[in-house]
């Protein structure tokens, strides 16, 4: 838990970007807790952001102030993520004697094979995973630079700082972690997001390892079950402890872990938290999951 005791703990932003709306959540850590001190959410017409690509800077702006307004919020510092889909990851083992240097160095040619654009377009990034006296496991990230450029000036533009940028299931992966912290669960989970595509993301000993998308379906069942088969057969675990659910109901998850003998929930990411002000409970937050995971990223820094 991070405590500033001599000042005032900054504001942090999450904000979320799809298409179906904007979704904001401001957190600051307070002593012992985690408080929410407002949560904006505004839709968006269907042709503003397709195929995850903002195809319309001034209408996302615009619901972006909207959303700020509404939350009382003016600044703070904004953490944002991209979707899976936009980006590429590569998971490389290195030797564990090798120094910053020469880690850096090594990253940098691994890029240069591994990425099918050239360096000068893309923003990478790469973090050390594991590691033990022989071996570290390094995750390359990388994306073309206007998948966050257009993203950061709709931002700007409403006078907002970009603090940092991630992976989506990274900020789901923090969440779920978060809640799982809070019951001492340490279980293999998957969240699943109904939305304008269907997500589905698994959680394994507290690292995001699977992901699928699918853009619709007339049997959300059968299409889950296929992908917890598909994570099985990868090898990380054979039991799935339990599904959140994003965007949906109690109606679904009843349905699903009926059909799948799998818990299911609808994710509640503010549990733990307080609120500045009782009003500001939202009447669906799960899908302020994402926004929620991002802003807890600015807290625990």
């Amino acid at each position: 838990m991070v405590w500033w005791p001599q000042k005032k703990p900054p504001l942090i932003l999450g904000v979320d970007f799809n298409a179906a709306g904007v979704n904001v959540v401001a957190l600051r850590a307070c002593q012992k807790e985690w408080r929410v001190e407002g949560v904006g959410s505004v839709l968006l017409a269907p042709q503003v952001i397709v195929d995850y690509r903002i195809q319309d800077t001034g209408a996302l702006g615009t619901a972006l102030q909207l959303a700020l307004t509404g939350m009382g919020v003016k600044n703070g510092a904004v953490m944002l993520s991209l979707p899976v889909e936009r980006v590429i990851e590569k998971t490389i083992l290195v030797d564990a004697t090798l120094s910053e240097e020469e880690l850096e160095a090594h990253m940098q040619l691994e890029a240069a094979a591994s990425i099918p654009y050239p360096l000068t377009e893309v923003y990478r990034d790469f973090c050390i995973l594991d590691r033990d006296i022989h071996k570290m496991e390094v995750l390359l990230v990388a994306t073309r630079k206007e998948n966050i450029d257009s993203s950061v000036k709709v931002l700007q533009e409403t006078g907002l700082d970009v603090h940092s940028v991630e992976v989506h299931s990274f900020a789901l992966e923090r969440i779920v972690n978060y809640l799982s912290s809070l019951q001492a669960m340490g279980e293999t989970i998957a969240v699943l997001q109904c939305s304008t595509a269907i997500t589905f993301t698994v959680i394994h000993r507290e690292r995001a390892v699977f992901h699928r998308e699918e853009i619709s379906t007339s049997d959300l069942t059968s299409l889950v079950r296929r992908w917890v088969q598909l994570f099985f057969s990868t090898g990380y675990a054979n039991t799935l402890h339990k599904i959140f659910l994003i965007g949906s109901d109690t109606t679904l998850c009843q349905t699903i872990g009926e059909n799948l003998a799998i818990s299911c929930s609808v994710l509640a990411p503010f549990q733990g938290m307080s609120f500045s002000s009782e009003h500001l409970l939202p009447a669906n937050t799960s899908c302020f999951s994402l926004a929620c995971g991002l802003a807890l990223k600015g807290v625990l820094q």
